[in-house]
């Protein structure tokens, strides 16, 4: 869409584009020029600094995958043990159904 290099090119761009959206008078792209207001200090956060939290989401995404294997289990201390050892340790078999 924004094809630029520079941080303050894309800023620029950015608010154009905002801009374009708010005078389309078209409902859904009003509706998308008020979320991107809405995030406009992350999105410009990340053009500038190129870091996100995928790293965080895919520990999460793997914690609630374990959670998810252990319903039922109603001992705190085993849940805390299972995803230890899936993180201190390349041990896939609690991902794979077919182990």
């Amino acid at each position: 869409m924004l094809e630029v290099s520079l941080p303050e090119e894309f800023k620029k761009g950015f608010e154009d584009l905002i801009e374009k959206l708010e005078n389309s008078g078209i409902k859904e792209c009003v509706y998308l020029s008020k979320t991107y207001r809405n995030w406009k200090k992350e999105i410009l956060n990340f053009i500038e600094y190129r870091l996100d939290n995928g790293f965080v989401e895919g520990y999460n995404n793997k914690i609630k995958v374990i959670k998810r294997i252990s319903y039922g289990n109603k001992k705190f201390d085993i849940l805390k043990k299972l995803i230890q050892l899936k993180f201190s340790s390349n041990v896939d078999c609690f991902f794979d159904p077919t182990y």
